[in-house]
């Protein structure tokens, strides 16, 4: 546990997992309560927490930053699975750079404390794994899309009670 923010993280082995799976499984864990996410590192100290707890077993680990789709490559978009602000990054000095196409997914790098840009769908390279963040709150930030179809869903919804309504 990381006195700082009260959270708690756990390194999973499971090999030759995609960013996709993982972040599924990782949505769907919960320690004591708490709710779990891939990491998101949002300072340098949490930074420091995992490698110094970690060391060379975070290497090639999924973590919880992902690009937008069609954000500007192969820099921008990039965002937390938690909707929290993308301002601390810690890319190795060549990343983010679409070495291998389309790289919109988080991971360690293989010296472990750098960050690298990845597929997210990638299965035909061996991760070993991935970082489970586990804390009080874990609230995806929802697509505009999913917003968009709710606010229409609603107001379909309003717009046949009143048709009712006034039928009586």
């Amino acid at each position: 546990q990381w006195i700082s923010n009260g959270h708690r993280y756990n390194l999973v082995d499971d090999a030759a997992i995609n960013w996709l799976e993982a972040n599924a499984i990782a949505n769907g864990k919960q320690f004591n309560g708490l709710k779990g996410h891939l990491v998101t590192i949002t300072s340098e100290a949490e930074n420091q927490f995992l490698v110094d707890n970690f060391g060379a077993n975070l290497r090639d680990r999924w973590i919880g930053g992902f690009q937008a789709e069609g954000a500007p490559e192969p820099n921008g978009g990039w965002t937390w699975v938690t909707g929290e602000v993308w301002q601390y990054t810690n890319w190795d000095p060549v990343e983010p750079n679409n070495a291998y196409g389309n790289e919109n997914a988080l991971i360690f790098t293989a010296e472990g404390a750098l960050w690298n840009d990845k597929d997210a769908s990638d299965n035909a390279h061996w991760i070993p794994g991935y970082v489970i963040e586990y804390c009080s709150v874990s609230k995806p930030v929802p697509e505009p899309t999913s917003i968009l179809l709710l606010g229409v869903a609603l107001a379909g919804l309003i717009s046949f009670k009143r048709k009712k309504k006034f039928k009586k």
